[in-house]
């Protein structure tokens, strides 16, 4: 929806270019306030009108490739910036937009050598190229790089971005203190900014301070309803409420989002179980473990359903598996309960599960349900 303000502003410049129709700072003003409100039609018009009079000029090339982003056109925007740039037009906003376009791409080694140039804190764009920056770094898995660049510019006031960004990796390194700190300051600075939401909430997850969790998680859901890894954490929190319908309904979106996320189908699966719903249980761990049959608990979840299911002997295959991957795997420790007549009525039932679900590890102090939280989840144990 349009603020009324820039609506009024837009029409009002509208009205003044049907007066004087080739006043080019007026078109210029004209497209960029229409593309700052979506109006594609009108920043279009302007494009139009810039190719018969003025066809080679650089800024109007420049917005073309701005409405080719706008319009998710990121080859298109590419090779305009790039023809830009060799032609020796390389004004900071140029490089930027190039490496949003790579980025957008999935080009992280490429977009990140363009960020890198812009990475001055007197520069106009400091902040955001920061925060693209840590973007590409954070997806190439350079997780000791991205705090270390962050670290290196937090006292520069990188902007609410970049410390959300940053809160985001630090929670995908374990590194907790961080991410108080630095998505505790970009809320203070921007309420709503989507990544600190996220590594605050699922900070407060870990911590079993679901309320908190929730609220925190519930905001960053409505801002941006098709992140996966966003409704996942908040599946968790719901499943340790013990709002199972709720939690299984958002890890399947989850899903459907972050398929290749192990830990929101051990999500799933949970949930399934402790519903007592087995065969969606089977299907969520079968799923995980296609993805990576290296990661006990996968196989120690199936054989909790092989056992509640009454498959005695390929549930014990199934523990002896989780236990050679992992033998601190708590959810192969649960199954054997199961298989010893231990798990007992469904009260019992429910109440071990969830001590699956949230008891601490020895080694790493981390739960089970800590594999939903991270970005990247496998391996022999809950990384």
């Amino acid at each position: 929806m349009l603020p009324d303000v820039d609506a009024e502003r837009l029409e009002r410049l509208m009205s003044y270019l049907s007066d004087d129709s080739d006043n080019e700072s007026l078109r210029r003003d004209a497209f960029d306030l229409a593309l700052s409100c979506g109006r594609r039609d009108v920043a279009d018009e302007q494009l139009r009108w810039a190719s018969a009079h003025h066809p080679s000029s650089a800024p109007w090339r420049h917005r073309q490739a701005l409405l080719e982003l706008a319009r998710g056109q990121w080859a298109a925007a590419e090779m305009l910036l790039r023809e830009l740039i060799d032609e020796g037009y390389s004004a900071p906003a140029v490089v930027f937009n190039l490496a949003v376009a790579q980025f957008r791409q999935d080009r992280f080694d490429v977009a990140v050598e363009r960020t890198h140039q812009l990475l001055d804190p007197a520069g106009p764009l400091f902040r955001d190229a920061l925060q693209l920056t840590l973007g590409c770094m954070h997806r190439q898995h350079l997780l000791d790089g991205a705090i270390e660049l962050l670290d290196r510019f937090e006292s520069n006031d990188p902007g609410a971005g970049s410390l959300g960004a940053g809160s985001l990796i630090a929670l995908d390194l374990g590194d907790l203190g961080r991410v108080e700190r630095w998505a505790g300051r970009a809320l203070a600075v921007d309420p709503n900014q989507h990544e600190a939401l996220v590594a605050l909430g699922s900070l407060l997850v870990a911590r079993r301070q679901v309320d908190g969790a929730l609220h925190c998680l519930g905001l960053a859901v409505q801002r941006h309803p098709d992140d996966g890894r966003t409704l996942s954490a908040l599946g968790m929190a719901q499943l340790l409420t013990e709002n199972l319908g709720a939690a299984r309904d958002t890890f399947l979106r989850a899903a459907h989002f972050m398929p290749g996320h192990i830990g929101t189908w051990h999500g799933l699966a949970w949930a399934c179980v402790l519903q007592q719903d087995l065969q969606d249980a089977r299907n969520a761990f079968e799923r995980a473990l296609a993805l990576n049959r290296g990661f006990g608990e996968s196989h120690g979840g199936l054989a909790v359903v092989e056992a509640l299911a009454g498959e005695r002997h390929a549930a014990q295959m199934s523990v002896e598996r989780a236990l050679r991957l992992d033998p601190l795997c708590l959810s192969a420790r649960y199954a054997e309960a199961v298989l010893n007549g231990d798990a007992g009525d469904p009260e019992r039932f429910a109440r071990l599960a969830r001590r699956v679900l949230s008891a601490r590890r020895d080694v790493e102090g981390r739960a089970l349900s800590d594999v939903v939280l991270v970005r990247e989840s496998g391996g022999s144990s809950a990384q």
